[in-house]
């Protein structure tokens, strides 16, 4: 028999001061969150959600005053190695409870709608980027890539999200179902009685805990949303923050015209009880009739392929490490980049970079059979002698993959005086690990 868990959901509104102030309202709810596993909170709560925004987005052309608009909500975002996600993994730490939190992201100088999922023990665990912003929210919010449908262990189960109409999105769903789910976690502003069908549907489907936290937003001061007038007696988002069971019973909420903490206390094992009689990725799927497959590769704006005028170097053009596990290091520079294996044999792989040079990664027992000597392990948490400098397209989400890897933070991004944006980095056997990105 398993312990109970707790699960919850924060149902408040962005503050229009910016994420600081956000975050600062996040932190009166402490000593409540305290008492849970596994807190849900709305999507695009630090950045803000613009609802009735257009930026000044015309067919055919956008306007001066459109293009300051979305520079004012630029400021507003958030960077992944910022104070406001750092104050969040703290918080998540002091209160020994996993949070996933929807966030507006700059990755450069694109935004994305994120999902950010917070350990128990204090760290940013995982990321989702939204892959399909919906309407005119692709003016604003770029698309995320199949790199980032993470499922993430938390106290309350394994637990994976879905922003706001990604939930409509069938193939979507399946691939998260297929990842073994207990907690499904939807971050929203949708605030229309629809959406608690589709909650209640999605949890009855995948036969699981779901998690719902939208926004509130009391009526606009100035009775207006972006152009249109708005009612002074409606909010501007109403909530209905909800939590179903596995059976797509109602647990908790919905909560309408309030700021506020839903929770529920749930027993685990309800989810083997509900998937008896249906398991969507187990015992009710044809694997042998349909198929779907899901890439996991990071989408960089470009790929270098090798030209006439720039040679691929010679395949001894390599960096090699000695490292204690082999596998973890691998993991830990593929999630990092997405660079394939060109060489895999039990003791040695090695990685292929764009422009064709190599990154060889040696089990340390087995480096003596070319040195005649084995590296001395390091000191749990001790820097090794060796600097590996790595360029990436991304530099604040290649920081965030490499930390969800197992990396540890030495220097944040910043620039530097060789004209290059760059962050410090310990892979997990302590070779420093520089990435960097051409300084705007």
């Amino acid at each position: 028999m398993s312990a109970a868990r707790t699960i919850g959901a924060l149902q408040l509104g962005a503050s229009p001061e910016g994420p600081g102030a956000t975050v600062e309202r996040v932190l009166a709810h402490e000593q409540r969150l305290a008492g849970c596993d596994l807190v849900v909170l709305p999507e695009a709560l630090l950045g803000g959600y613009p609802k009735g925004a257009d930026f000044g987005a015309r067919v055919g052309y956008r306007t001066d005053e459109g293009r300051d608009a979305f520079r004012a909500y630029w400021d507003h975002a958030v960077e992944l190695d910022g104070p406001e996600v750092a104050a969040l993994a703290a918080l998540a730490g002091r209160c020994e409870a996993a949070l996933v939190a929807g966030v507006v992201e700059r990755g450069g100088s694109t935004l994305y709608c994120t999902a950010l999922f917070f350990s128990a023990a204090g760290e940013l665990a995982a990321s989702h980027r939204k892959v399909m912003p919906t309407a005119s929210e692709r003016l604003i919010w770029g698309q995320g890539d199949g790199s980032t449908l993470p499922v993430v262990q938390t106290p309350a189960g394994r637990a994976g999200a879905a922003i706001c109409w990604e939930n409509y999105m069938p193939l979507l769903r399946a691939a998260m179902y297929a990842q073994g789910l207990d907690v499904w976690c939807a971050p929203t502003v949708d605030d229309r009685d629809v959406w608690q069908s589709s909650m209640r549907h999605i949890a009855y489907e995948g036969r699981l805990f779901l998690v719902s936290a939208c926004q509130y937003l009391p009526p606009p001061v100035d009775g207006r949303a972006g152009d249109r007038p708005w009612p002074g007696d409606q909010p501007l988002i109403r909530g209905g923050s909800v939590i179903f069971s596995p059976m797509g019973e109602p647990l908790a909420g919905p909560l309408y015209g309030e700021e506020g903490l839903i929770t529920a206390t749930v027993d685990p094992d309800d989810i083997v009880r509900a998937r008896y009689d249906l398991d969507p990725v187990g015992h009710y799927s044809r694997p042998d009739i349909f198929r779907l497959e899901v890439d996991r590769q990071a989408r960089p704006a470009a790929t270098w392929a090798p030209g006439e005028a720039e040679p691929t170097p010679p395949r001894h053009v390599l960096t090699i490490l000695a490292v204690a596990d082999l596998q973890r290091s691998r993991r830990f520079y593929q999630d990092t980049f997405g660079w394939p294996a060109r060489v895999e044999v039990p003791v040695y792989v090695e990685l292929a970079l764009p422009d064709g040079r190599g990154l060889g990664l040696y089990r340390r027992e087995n480096f003596a059979h070319n040195t005649g000597q084995e590296p001395q392990a390091l000191p749990e948490g001790a820097i090794a002698g060796t600097e590996v400098y790595l360029h990436c397209d991304d530099l604040h989400a290649a920081v965030a993959r490499a930390q969800r890897a197992g990396g540890r933070l030495l220097s944040a991004a910043a620039p530097r005086e060789w004209g290059d944006d760059a962050a410090y980095l310990a892979d997990p056997d302590g070779n420093v690990v520089v990435l960097a990105t051409p300084s705007r």
